[in-house]
């Protein structure tokens, strides 16, 4: 999003995968919110786990406002107030938040942690790229569940058998 001052009209899908660190409202907010208001086509995915509470070697390693986790709460919190036209609808039990608007065009995605593991790689292996490609549309969850069981084991090709 660095690289152009606004996201051109040919990009249709924006996903974060436990990848949006960077986020700052003042840098991308405006630009992000301009893009999701140009098109009903246009759709945004955030996936994302508490990181802070995460441990490694026994030790936290982000803190509490530096990781994916807080940076998402920001985004989701940002476009709320700024788009006041969506309705926001919010789902919660003991293992997600999760945060849909206009018709699951928007989605947001947030792994509780209180296991404090890191899910960095299991938000993909665990469905998170096919989520980030069918969300928002009819393919979304057919024959798959995002955070379910791995559905792409007969299409991958054993690393040892290069």
């Amino acid at each position: 999003m660095d690289a152009v001052s606004e996201i051109p009209d040919y990009v249709k899908r924006i996903s974060f995968i436990d990848s949006n660190y960077n986020w700052d409202n003042e840098r991308y907010g405006d630009k992000l919110q301009k893009w999701l208001e140009a098109s009903s086509d246009n759709r945004l995915f955030v996936a994302c786990y508490d990181d802070a509470n995460a441990l490694l070697d026994g030790k936290p390693f982000v803190s509490k406002t530096g990781g994916t986790w807080h940076r998402t709460y920001l985004m989701q919190r940002y476009l709320k107030k700024k788009m006041k036209r969506l309705s926001w609808n919010k789902t919660e039990n003991d293992s997600i938040i999760y945060f849909t608007a206009d018709n699951r065009r928007i989605q947001f995605y947030s792994r509780k942690n209180p296991e404090q593991k890191i899910y960095h790689t299991i938000l993909v292996e665990r469905n998170g790229y096919i989520q980030s490609v069918f969300s928002g549309t009819k393919y979304e969850g057919m024959g798959y569940q995002f955070m379910g069981r791995k559905v792409y084991d007969m299409y991958r090709q054993n690393s040892g058998s290069w």
